[in-house]
């Protein structure tokens, strides 16, 4: 089952905290802060139907897609990525290399469309390719600081598999393994095995059960933290439910 994050029409927002001495520390034990979050609009990505935001890292960078273009934002400063952005064109992740992933566009005529995954660096594209020359598609969805790129190659039989694209190279992860959505900087990467949340460690793939219906991971922490969403489509196509898995030693 393919799932594909949507950036829908409204004006690209930031929310900063106000916080006072009840804040804990990055990795602590978590006390609640004082203060409220504060939403401020991001004036330079504009308003329109598929504007929005898409991811952010440490720097500040804001990845999104302002009127019809991928963009990075920082400070007031928007810049193009020489990327269009449609239903199939879309960025997915940037990390604090300011490295960005997503899905774009190749060919123009009926017979040759594609969508492949790319990254982009400092003003140039780079196409990743797909596990065969005679497959589908693929998309990038997630980048760790280290530059490996994780996501989903649509082999030429239909069939969804999870890729990481390292040193040059795609590696298909595991034939059970269908979606890979994200990925940590000690490598650890999570997403689907088709209808349950799964995680890859050092080669060994792990799954993480459906619990109801379905499960998807959505990412992971350097703190090995995974957040996702379970459906529980028991009597109709609803409901989605957010959750986290933490790892306990044994």
């Amino acid at each position: 089952m393919l799932r594909v994050s949507l950036l829908v029409g409204a004006a690209a927002v930031v929310a900063s905290a106000v916080v006072g001495s009840g804040a804990s520390s990055a990795g602590g034990s978590a006390s609640a802060a004082t203060g409220r979050w504060v939403p401020t609009e991001i004036e330079e990505f504009g308003s329109d139907y598929i504007t929005g935001a898409a991811a952010i890292n440490d720097w500040g960078q804001v990845l999104g897609v302002a009127g019809d273009q991928m963009v990075l934002w920082r400070k007031g400063f928007l810049r193009e990525l020489g990327l269009t952005a449609s239903g199939d064109n879309y960025p997915a992740g940037v990390n604090e290399r300011g490295q960005v992933v997503g899905a774009g566009v190749v060919g123009a005529g009926a017979d040759d469309f594609r969508i492949v995954a790319f990254v982009w660096q400092g003003g140039k594209v780079r196409f990743l390719g797909k596990l065969s020359p005679y497959d589908y598609d693929s998309k990038a969805s997630g980048v760790s600081d280290r530059g490996q790129i994780v996501g989903w190659s649509l082999t030429h039989d239909g069939q969804y598999h999870a890729v990481l694209w390292e040193g040059g190279k795609i590696h298909q992860l595991d034939r059970r393994f269908t979606e890979a959505s994200a990925i940590n900087d000690a490598g650890v990467i999570v997403g689907a095995c088709g209808d349950s949340a799964c995680v890859w460690e050092a080669g060994r793939l792990t799954n993480l059960g459906k619990v109801v219906s379905s499960a998807f991971a959505v990412d992971i922490n350097n703190s090995r933290t995974i957040v996702g969403n379970i459906h529980d489509s028991v009597g109709g196509p609803c409901c989605y439910s957010a959750y986290l898995w933490t790892f306990e030693s044994t």
